[in-house]
């Protein structure tokens, strides 16, 4: 009968092994760095607002104007803690 460790050792017990790390590093890969990432993607484009301001700087008024999109930072904050970040 072998022992305990080489049936760890064993072609089988490696592979368990592998597909057991490969399954621990993907969980934290996707709990660390992809749900995070796409939960502020989320946040910034919910709380993007526009502004529009007048073109050509400040004492000239044309009927262009320049759309701003700014992002409001009291609403992606409140999305992020609302999402656990």
């Amino acid at each position: 009968m072998p022992t305990v460790l080489a049936r760890i050792f064993s072609f089988r017990g490696i592979i368990i092994i592998l597909a057991l790390a490969a399954l621990v590093g993907g969980g934290l890969f996707y709990w660390y760095e992809w749900r995070p990432a796409k939960v502020k993607q989320e946040c910034a484009a919910r709380s993007k607002t526009v502004k529009r301001e007048q073109a050509g700087g400040a004492g000239v008024f044309s009927r262009r104007q320049i759309r701003k999109e700014v992002l409001d930072d009291d609403k992606y904050e409140l999305c992020l803690r609302e999402r656990g970040l």
